[in-house]
């Protein structure tokens, strides 16, 4: 199924050192396949963290709102 596909491709990248972007407002896809999330707010950058820190504890505000529903996509 799918998960299969993301895992397998996630596996994949690691092993040939590769990086991939991906632009998604679905924080769990977001969470499932990113190493690293950036959190860009109206054109600017405001947040660079680990997945899972990013998630639990986004360090800016504009992040902490959108994580709890506060700003529009």
């Amino acid at each position: 199924g799918p998960w299969n596909l993301y895992f397998i491709c996630k596996i994949a990248l690691h092993v040939a050192g590769t990086k991939i972007v991906l632009v998604t407002h679905n924080l769990g896809q977001a969470h499932r396949l990113g190493d690293e999330i950036l959190f860009l707010h109206q054109g600017r950058l405001v947040e660079r963290a680990p997945a899972e820190q990013f998630l639990k504890h986004p360090a800016s505000p504009e992040a902490a709102r959108f994580l709890e529903g506060e700003l529009p996509w």
